[in-house]
Order: C-alpha cells, then sequence, then structure tokens
C-alpha cells in the first residue's frame, strides 16, 4: 500500500509539473483588428476562433496589437487623438494609456522580451525609422539612421533580446521593395537576410529565434515564406490567388491582396495569418511548414494582425 501511495503521489506531481509546463508555453486568446462595427477596433477571441470579445472603443483606427511577454497588456496603434500613436491597454480591456506623444506617425509596436520597452516605426524625421521607447513614454531612442527614400517597417523582437527583424529598402534598386533584415541591438549593426522580397504586412520570429515567417508580394498578391536566419535559406508556404479586389483603406493599412500578418504562436506549433481567401479578409492558422490550413473567423468583415496571448505561470 505504501509503495502504491508513492507511486500516486510521483504521478500527481508529474501530472502538475506538466500542466505547468504546458500553461508556461501554451497559446492564449488571439487578439486582431477588425472593422465589424463600421471601425477598426481591438479584438480577442479563443485560440480555436470562440469567444468574441471588443476591446476598444473609438471613432478612430486602432490596429497592429502586439501582447506584452507576460500576456497582461497589448501595445497597438491608435489614431484616437486624431494622429497615429502607440498606446497600451490591458489584455481584458480598458481605458488606453498612450505611450508616443511626439510628431509623425508612430505605429507598429513590439515589446521588447523583458517587457520594459517597445520598439515601433515612426517617420517624425521624414522617413520611416526604428526607435525603441520605454512604457512610461521616457527614454527614446533612434535605432536606425538612414535617408528618404529608404523607409525602415515592421520592427520585431526575437526572443533573447538582441535582435530585431524588420523590412527596408535600403539596398534595393526600386524604392518600392523590402528585403528582410536584422539589426543587432548591442552595436546597430544590420544584416540582410532576403534578395528581391517585398515584405508588405507581417514579421514574426519563431520562438525559437531560428526563422522568420514574413508576407511577399508575388505577382500582385500577398504569399507566405519563411527565411531560416543562419542559412538565409527562403522557402515559400503559400500559394494564393488573392481577391481580385485589394484591401485599400488607407491610413495605417497598405494596399494588400492574398496573405498577409503571418505570427507566430508562442509555443511554435502554428501560425497565424489574414487572407482574403474566402472573400473579406478573416484569420487563418497552419502548420509551420504550410500545411493543415483553418480558418479561424467568419465575420465577413476585414481583420488582421492577429496576435497570440503567451500563457505564463501566475
Amino acid at each position: 500500500m505504501k509503495r502504491y501511495a508513492v507511486v500516486c503521489a510521483l504521478a500527481l506531481l508529474f501530472l502538475s509539473f506538466t500542466q505547468t509546463e504546458s500553461e508556461k508555453i501554451g497559446n492564449g486568446r488571439i487578439v486582431f483588428e477588425s472593422d465589424m462595427d463600421g471601425n477598426f477596433e481591438l479584438y480577442s477571441i479563443q485560440n480555436n476562433g470562440s469567444d468574441l470579445q471588443r476591446l476598444t472603443t473609438d471613432m478612430g483606427i486602432d490596429a497592429h496589437p502586439c501582447f506584452s511577454p507576460d500576456g497582461k497588456f497589448i501595445a497597438f496603434t491608435s489614431q484616437r487623438n486624431g494622429k497615429f500613436d502607440i498606446y497600451s491597454i490591458s489584455a481584458e480591456g480598458g481605458e488606453p494609456i498612450q505611450i508616443t506623444k511626439h510628431n509623425g506617425t508612430n505605429k507598429v509596436p513590439c515589446f521588447s522580451p523583458d517587457g520594459k520597452k517597445i520598439v515601433y516605426e515612426s517617420n517624425m524625421d521624414g522617413n520611416y525609422e526604428l526607435y525603441s521607447i520605454s512604457l512610461d513614454g521616457t527614454n527614446r531612442k533612434q535605432l536606425t539612421h538612414t535617408e528618404a527614400p529608404i523607409q525602415n517597417f515592421g520592427p520585431k523582437y526575437a526572443g533573447d533580446g538582441t535582435r530585431i527583424a524588420f523590412a527596408s529598402n535600403r539596398d534595393g534598386e526600386k524604392d518600392t521593395t523590402n528585403d528582410i533584415y536584422i539589426l543587432n541591438t548591442a552595436d546597430g549593426s544590420c544584416l540582410k537576410l532576403t534578395e528581391n522580397m517585398d515584405n508588405t504586412e507581417g514579421i514574426s520570429w519563431s520562438p525559437n529565434g531560428k526563422e522568420i515567417v514574413f508576407n511577399s508580394v508575388v505577382n500582385g498578391v500577398g504569399q507566405l515564406f519563411v527565411v531560416d536566419v543562419k542559412s538565409k535559406k527562403v522557402k515559400q508556404l503559400t500559394q494564393s490567388e488573392g481577391n481580385p479586389n485589394p484591401f485599400a483603406p488607407g491610413g495605417v493599412f497598405p494596399v494588400i491582396r492574398g496573405e498577409a500578418t503571418p505570427h507566430w504562436t508562442p509555443d511554435g506549433k502554428k501560425i497565424l495569418f489574414a487572407s482574403d481567401r474566402d472573400n473579406h479578409y478573416d484569420l487563418y492558422q497552419m502548420n509551420p511548414d504550410g500545411t493543415e490550413v483553418t480558418r479561424l473567423t467568419s465575420l465577413d468583415y476585414f481583420s488582421l494582425s492577429p496576435c497570440c496571448q503567451p500563457l505564463t505561470q501566475n
């Protein structure tokens, strides 16, 4: 009996451990932007597409949501005060807090892995450059230093905090062609990862930091690709035909067709993305190799920029 009791106790301990570990690496809710109520606001759903909840209510556009590493807050772009700035809000909704208050258009935020600052793009000095800023709006730092017509877009931190992936036309022959680069946060050096790509909407690191999924335009249609950071080998994941009518609402949104805004889930098992393959932009998920595509939303409106909430121990 004593031996049986010991075995049961060990089994319970093992179950408790595995559940805790699963919670630490699992996926929570998915936040995204949608115009289902007439204006682009932030919404969230369970990771199976259920339990739709509205998080923001404002006449200005709310877009580009990004969860904090602890999953408790969301940084996003908002036009609520007449110009585009970076705000943060509780993951359950509530009153947003404004972070950036300087000139220009400030958008596409991403939390640092330690949760202490945000990296974003801004054209406050004419062309789009990358900046970082503390959550209280102090310690703004310019990370890239280029001149027009060069532009730098969509910064995303790697999990180790030492690298930032972004898109830029700095070495392209065409002003509109944006390849993927990696910025070293220690010395400001940049590594070019792709050649002849055209990233317009979305970059996301794999949780292990070995790959980056991104959108690139091929013959006028957005497709999803993965690039291996070490080898620079690029693999195309989708073969979308795209909606004949491109998505062109203006504001902070580019003209896009096909697949867009990819996001790797925290457990590394899925890639979330937006697609117009079934008319309006809805949210989908697939395996990292492009197989088993599943539709998550059927809202008949434009839904973009999914970001999955990390689950951590309380």
